[in-house]
Formats: structure tokens, sequence, C-alpha cells
């Protein structure tokens, strides 16, 4: 979005400053075009780009031009730009756009006018972590508190008053410094579809990385202004602050490994995370450490039961607690304690009916119980639902094959490793099953690749020592 936002703006002011209306300034104008259709259909904030292209013009073509300007054709070739740009708006918002863009506050625990009071704050947020990038202040998932008022809590009243600052600033810089005027003018224009009406969810860093641009470039032609060139002491530290950046750069980066890394991060910047405590719970039980993975999904249940972050709707803060009943039964399951496998992964059934992972953890606690007509019930209902994973079929197999059902187990099996070709436990199932046939020689090939398939894998447990 952002390369064809640029490739736009660059084409249009190219095509601005071309003297004569030739072949080269209708083909600018047309790339121009295009770029932004490209743009905006790559990511919906591309839409600012009218808004973007109207301000460079106010700031830079304008009062620069070395001959007189036909004003008119200017405007005309504006507002067709923008014609295009709002039919497509409509494309993506479909027929009532206002009932599509505010929809989704039926989804949120904010408001409308809480939201719009909590972005004033956010902003601000970007800003200083802008300022001062350290790792320690930089996170995936915020726990940010909803401003409920303009004094609700304080901070709102002192970032409105901020923010109509910055307004002002760009009109201030107008006369005095027109690239720092500009770049507030994007910064605030860029952040406008993601930070104001919309009913996303409230903040997230990742949102900075168009807004930022100009800014940045400011900050240094501003450096390269008042700096002398010759001072050694400049250049070390500007070499220094590069090298200081590049090593936090590397720092950040380093909660980025895997999953449990990235979810470690945002538990201890954010205790009060639902999202939070769920993933890493999810993630230390993927990674078979059931302890510390049943430790986090008891706090994200606990959180969830009383979370006031907004972001979460009713419905939507269910489905998480559902997650976490469902990962906690996954993780009782394989820690063997049957009870309380049942118990939550019933639970997150009820909180989100639409989920089959539980219904297959019940089918494997009760085929382990020796209850395999029911297990297969369960192994049934997870498939009706649409689930299609090793857990299932292979599962579903072994309860199919001690009901008799020797037929539907091989053909499981088979769709199993259609999943999953190096899964060694389906090859020994299915090595079973044809063995119990008479298939003696498929039956050995099956042994034969479960052996080979274990062996491999405990060669690399042993390697990663």
């Amino acid at each position: 979005a952002t390369l064809f936002f640029l490739l736009s703006l660059l084409c249009y002011v190219k095509g601005r400053i071309h003297g004569k209306v030739d072949l080269k300034k209708i083909a600018l104008f047309a790339a121009a075009a295009l770029f932004g259709v490209m743009a905006l259909l790559s990511k919906e904030n591309s839409g600012m780009l009218p808004v973007i292209i109207l301000g460079y013009e106010f700031f830079f073509l304008r009062q620069n031009q070395s001959r007189p300007q036909n004003h008119k054709k200017i405007l005309f070739i504006y507002i067709g730009c923008l014609l295009v740009f709002l039919v497509i708006c409509l494309l993506f918002l479909g027929k009532n756009p206002m009932s599509s863009l505010f929809s989704g506050y039926g989804k949120r625990d904010f408001t409308l006018m809480q939201r719009l009071l909590t972005e004033t704050r956010i902003i601000f947020q970007y800003l200083t972590q802008l300022a001062l990038p350290l790792p320690s202040r930089l996170n995936l998932a915020h726990d940010f508190q909803v401003s409920t008022g303009l004094l609700n809590p304080p901070q709102t009243l002192l970032a409105i008053i901020g923010l109509i600052g910055l307004a002002w600033l760009t009109f201030f810089f107008y006369k005095r410094d027109r690239l720092a005027g500009f770049a507030i003018f994007w910064f605030l224009a860029n952040l406008f579809i993601e930070s104001s009406f919309i009913a996303l969810e409230l903040i997230f860093e990742h949102r900075m990385y168009m807004p930022s641009m100009f800014l940045i470039l400011a900050i240094v032609a501003w450096g390269y202004r008042i700096v002398p060139r010759q001072v050694n002491a400049a250049r070390f530290a500007l070499c220094a602050l590069v090298l200081l950046l590049a090593f936090f750069t590397w720092q950040r980066n380093s909660v980025w490994q895997n999953e449990i890394t990235l979810w470690t991060d945002v538990v201890e910047k954010s205790p009060g995370s639902l999202r939070g405590h769920a993933n890493l719970g999810v993630a230390y039980n993927e990674a078979k450490k059931y302890d510390l993975a049943q430790q986090f999904l008891v706090r994200a249940v606990a959180i969830g039961q009383d979370d006031r972050s907004g972001n979460f709707s009713p419905a939507k803060r269910q489905k998480y607690l559902a997650k976490a009943h469902d990962s906690l039964g996954m993780i009782y399951r394989e820690m063997k304690k049957y009870p309380q496998a049942i118990y939550e992964a019933n639970l997150a059934l009820q909180l989100d009916p639409s989920r089959p992972d539980p219904l297959v953890t019940l089918g494997i606690v009760y085929a382990r119980l020796d209850q395999h007509q029911r297990a297969y019930e369960y192994f049934k209902a997870a498939q009706a639902k649409g689930l299609t994973s090793i857990d299932l079929y292979n599962n579903w197999a072994v309860s199919s094959f001690n009901l008799g059902m020797v037929d539907q187990a091989i053909t499981l099996l088979r769709y199993a490793l259609q999943l999953d070709p190096e899964h060694p436990e389906s090859h020994y199932n299915l090595g079973i099953a044809y063995s119990s046939k008479g298939m003696l020689q498929e039956a050995q090939r099956e042994m034969n690749a479960a052996m080979q398939l274990r062996k491999k894998a405990l060669q690399g447990k042993q390697s990663r020592f």
C-alpha cells in the first residue's frame, strides 16, 4: 500500500511540474491514478491519498511555479481522481456506507465517542515512541485504558489540547519551514482512517509505518541544516545514534524469534492482557510445556472474566475464553487428568458451540477410557463442523478400528497421511489395520515407515542439545 501510495504521489508531482501538456504529462497523471487505485486495493487507509495530494499541492506546488498555471485544469484533474477514489470506497463499503463504517462498534466494548477520546492519547503515545524508541516501550498488544470522558483519565483533555496544537503547527510552519509543516500534516492525515471513527482496535504500533515517514525526513533535514557538517563530533554522535538504534532493533527482533518469546514480552508489558495470556498459554501447549501452559491459561480465564480493556465485546471475549478453556482441555488430556479435560472441553463448547477442537479432545479422552462408540460420535461431530486435522483422523481411526470398522479406519488414516506424510503414529496405526486384514506386505511397509520417522525425530532432538 505504501509503495503504490508513494508512487502515485510521485507521478502526480512529476506530472504537475512537467511543463507542456504532452504524452509524458498525460502518462504521468494516468500512472498516478493507476497507482492510487492499486494502493487503495492494497489497504483501505490509502483512501487519504487525495487529501495528501491536495496538501502537497498547497505546501509545495501552488507557490513554486515559475509560470502561471491553469488552475481550472488542475481542479478538474483533482476532482476526477477524487471521484474515482469515492467510487472505489463505495464498492468497499456497499450500499449503506455509514452502516458499514459504524457497525463494528457492536463488537467492541467502547463507543464511538470513547474511541475518539482515546485515540487522542494514543497519537501522543505513537509520537513518544518515535522520539524514544526503547524496546521496553514497544509492545505487540498494549493494554490501553479507554477514555470515558475528558478527565477520565485526565491526560485525555491534555491530549486534545496537544492535538489542536499540532494542527496549529501545520499552519505555523507553512511560511517558516514548509517541510516541517507538511510532515505534521502528513502524520495527522495518514493516521485519520485508523485512528478516528472506524471501530478498529484501539492501538497498533505498526500503524506508524507510513505516518512517520515525513516526520523522520523533516527531522533529518532539520539536523542537516543546523549541525555544521565539518564538525567531527556531530558525525561521531550521528554514528553512535545509528549504532544504538541498530542495537535496539536487534534487541526488539529477538522478541519475535518464536511465539513464546513474543507473547512473554506482551504479558510482561501488559499484565492485564487477556489476549497475551491466552496466546502464551497456547504457545506453551504447542511446545508441550504443559505446566507453564496451564499457568497462563488459568490466568487468561481469570482476566477474561473481569476484562476492562475495551477491545473486546462480550461475544469476542467469550470466544477468547472458549479458546483458553479448549487449550486447558488439551493440556489436561495430555497430563491424563481426564475429568478436568472433559470439564474444560465442555465449558469451551458452551462458550463457543462453533469450535470443533473441544470435540476432538472429548473424543480422545473417551477413547482412552475405552468408550469408543462415544468417542466415535464426537469425532464425527468435529468433522461435521469442518475440522480436518491429524489428531482427528488418527484418533477417529483408532476408535473405528476398535469398533470393528477396519476399512473406515484405513480410509481415515490415509486422510491423516495426506495431511502429514511424516506422522509416525498414523503410519504405525495403518500398519496395524493392514495386518488385521492379512495385508502383511502393506503392514510391514507402514511399520518400517513409522520406525524410520521415529528414529529421525529422535536424532533431531539429540542434535539440538
